[in-house]
C-alpha cells in the first residue's frame, strides 16, 4: 500500500507532468510510469525500455538525467494524465 508522502509526491508529479514541462528528470518519469503499472524492460545504452501489457513500448532516452519534451508527452499519454 502506498503512504500518504508518496501519494503526495506523486500527485505532485502528475500535475508537473500535465503543465509539460521543457524537461523532467528521469528519475521522476520512472516512479509515474511504475506508480501505473509500467516495469523497465531491459536497458539498450542510453535507451530505457518500459513496457505494460496491452501497451506500446515506451523507450526513454534521459540525457544528463533529464526527460525532453516530447518524451514527457508521451508518457503523460500513456499514463493518462491528459492536460485539462
Amino acid at each position: 500500500m502506498t503512504h500518504g508522502s508518496e501519494m503526495g509526491k506523486l500527485e505532485k508529479l502528475r500535475q508537473k507532468l500535465r503543465a509539460r514541462p521543457v524537461e523532467m528528470g528521469f528519475a521522476d518519469i520512472r516512479l509515474l510510469l511504475e506508480a501505473d503499472g509500467w516495469t523497465l524492460d531491459r536497458v539498450t545504452g542510453s535507451h530505457h525500455h518500459f513496457i505494460k501489457a496491452d501497451e506500446d513500448v515506451i523507450t526513454l532516452s534521459p540525457h544528463s538525467g533529464k526527460v525532453r519534451r516530447d518524451a514527457i508527452t508521451r508518457v503523460a499519454r500513456a499514463i493518462g494524465s491528459q492536460r485539462d
